[in-house]
């Protein structure tokens, strides 16, 4: 009885401070926080090591029994088993002591042998299991009252913590509503300070619009005198003066306009960017044509902004435009563009045979008769040099908001030309491997994969623009 008794107390004490090991320390310790190591000194009770966790518990066993610290083999291999469940830290604790190195240090650890001794029991086969069956039945009582203790320390710890956070909680939602009303005071200071702006700068606005409005209504009625001074004056001095210096006269007539329809440009052609991003389609036709060298340069007829010249020089094509718009061609000279106030016809008859590497137009054969489309046509095959091609492209009356109304948004338009009329030209005065390339879709309503309806809804989504590419056939 006597012995057993002993062991019930050993299995009662080892059972009570392994608990307290699982769930940390019950006794003697405030409710929040562990130590951390133990210093070095030659004797210790088994529950000052029991009370550490983990690495520190590691770190602190060995210095402590060792008087080292845990070598890596022995840190990874022992934490690896705490951690796993393996072994306990009385295991670890009685391994350390009764290692060869730790018998010759000789350091006390009171209560660990007979608990050392009990978990080694429990390894054995069918005893340790027994004995383990045996005195978790002793120790049940004292199970129960650590976990009433752990129970009321718990509840300690949350409500301590709770108000520790609610009082945290509300400090920073103080902090939060000052720094939102701080910013919302700098939100209205600065509204206030906008809409004195916003009245200001519309006031201004009004302004600067009244007096466009007076410039403009001045501005057309001196060309309306103008107007009336010179078809007088054309009447008058047509019999008196010679004619180069009345066709310089009528020359000088035709340009009264062309501020007009720069503006015109900018409103209905879009902006230079947009047009430039248009255009890029057509840079591999230059490269496959070999063109755009300095001895092979393109040329572009009514070349208007210049975007497609700017394109080609950004890329390193050598190119030149003409155009009859003067106030065009100052915007390209302005640019450092190479353009000239010319006739297309007139420019192109002065040109060396097999002089170009590429010829282009956009938007301009439909601005001029039908005769002189097929003269241009024929000059670009002459000053072509073989292998080289034209470009022109144009609006496209197969869509049919196009061809019925958009089309004479320009006044200067002479009449639409139909994609196969376009190209048939190009064949029949002497290109080869010509192609229509359609643009610029107009997207008027989603067209439905297929039935009848499809057709005639594509007659108002497809290209707004086609272009006719064709090439000289190489000698």
């Amino acid at each position: 009885m006597q012995d057993a008794g002993g062991h019930t107390r050993i299995a009662a004490a080892t059972s009570d401070e392994e608990h307290a090991c699982e769930h940390g320390s019950l006794h003697n310790h405030s409710p929040i926080g562990f130590p951390r190591e133990l210093g070095m000194q030659n004797s210790y009770e088994v529950s000052d090591f029991l009370n550490l966790q983990d690495e520190a518990f590691l770190s602190s066993s060995y210095r402590a029994i060792l008087g080292r610290m845990p070598d890596d083999d022995g840190r990874e291999h022992f934490l690896s088993c705490l951690r796993n469940g393996t072994l306990t830290k009385t295991d670890i604790l009685g391994r350390l002591r009764y290692s060869q190195e730790g018998r010759i240090r000789k350091v006390q650890v009171h209560g660990l042998l007979p608990r050392f001794f009990l978990n080694s029991l429990y390894k054995l086969p069918l005893l340790g299991y027994t004995v383990k069956i045996f005195t978790s039945v002793l120790i049940l009582p004292s199970i129960v009252k650590n976990f009433q203790i752990l129970e009321s320390r718990t509840s300690a710890q949350h409500n301590l913590v709770s108000h520790s956070l609610d009082q945290k909680a509300d400090k920073q939602l103080v902090d939060d509503l000052k720094r939102v009303l701080e910013h919302l005071a700098v939100q209205k200071a600065d509204a206030v300070r906008v809409e004195q702006i916003h009245d200001a700068f519309a006031a201004n606005i009004e302004n600067i619009f009244k007096t466009i409005y007076e410039h403009t209504t001045l501005i057309m009625d001196q060309q309306r005198r103008l107007h009336v001074l010179l078809d007088e004056a054309k009447k008058c001095i047509a019999m008196s003066m010679g004619e180069n210096k009345l066709e310089t006269f009528v020359s000088e007539y035709d340009h009264v306009h062309d501020a007009l329809y720069v503006l015109f440009e900018e409103k209905f052609r879009g902006t230079r960017e947009e047009i430039r991003q248009r255009l890029q389609k057509y840079l591999h036709f230059i490269q496959r044509a070999g063109a755009g060298t300095s001895q092979y340069p393109v040329l572009d007829l009514g070349c208007g902004r210049g975007e497609w010249l700017e394109l080609l020089e950004n890329t390193g094509y050598t190119a030149a435009g003409i155009d009859l718009n003067r106030v065009m061609v100052e915007q390209c000279r302005a640019r450092n563009l190479n353009a000239a106030e010319a006739d297309a016809l007139g420019y192109l008859r002065d040109l060396p045979d097999g002089s170009l590497g590429a010829l282009t137009s956009f938007h301009m054969v439909e601005h001029i008769p039908w005769r002189d489309v097929v003269a241009v046509f024929d000059e670009a095959f002459r000053v072509l040099r073989p292998g080289g091609c034209v470009i022109f492209e144009t609006p496209n009356p197969e869509n049919l908001i196009v061809g019925s109304c958009t089309f004479y948004n320009d006044p200067l338009h002479v009449r639409p030309i139909p994609p196969a009329t376009l190209e048939y030209l190009a064949q029949a005065r002497g290109f080869v491997d010509a192609t229509i390339m359609r643009s610029s879709p107009l997207h008027f309503f989603e067209t439905p994969p297929e039935g009848g309806m499809a057709r005639m809804m594509d007659i108002f989504n497809c290209g707004q623009d086609y272009a006719v590419i064709a090439f000289k056939k190489n000698a």
